[in-house]
């Protein structure tokens, strides 16, 4: 490293210590912008379709962008999640998002739990289709939950 600035310094003189700035390099496979509008009506249209969708729906109508093509948009727009493309689409339509909402919907999610106070209060039962075995017949589980420990017996 010391070499090359050394090199630098001797080529151009005490310019060449500078720092260069690079050039924004040139992406040719880059999808075009009049593409790149269209995928992003139909994702306002589809916010909930991931790019594989979003290319077959788009094949339809005559716009042939790969599904990795049509990621890379969504990434650079920060809508490359399912969870983006709502926000944003919330936002565009005028519907009020504030940090406040999220909040609140993420705590909402965390404390999906069902309340007792004692064991053998509510207990959860669900039943699970096995098999057929020939002579015996149909074969099912049937499991229970106590829901205030969690503990489960089959």
């Amino acid at each position: 490293m010391v070499l090359q600035v050394e090199k630098r310094r001797e080529r151009v003189g005490d310019e060449g210590l500078r720092s260069q700035i690079r050039a924004v390099p040139k992406m040719p496979n880059k999808v075009p912008e009049e593409i790149e509008k269209q995928i992003l009506n139909f994702v306002k249209e589809y916010p909930a379709y991931g790019p594989e969708r979003t290319e077959a729906e788009l094949k339809s109508t005559g716009i042939f962008v790969g599904h990795s093509g049509i990621y890379n948009v969504l990434k650079r727009k920060r809508l490359n999640r399912a969870k983006n493309r709502l926000e944003w689409v919330r936002k565009l339509s005028g519907e009020i998002v504030t940090r406040d909402e999220m909040a609140r919907d993420k705590e909402k999610s965390k404390t999906n739990h069902i309340q007792v106070s004692y064991p053998g209060q509510l207990v959860s039962q669900d039943t699970f289709y096995i098999g057929c075995i020939k002579g015996i017949g149909r074969i099912y589980h049937q499991v229970t939950c106590d829901c205030f420990s969690s503990l489960w017996s089959g």
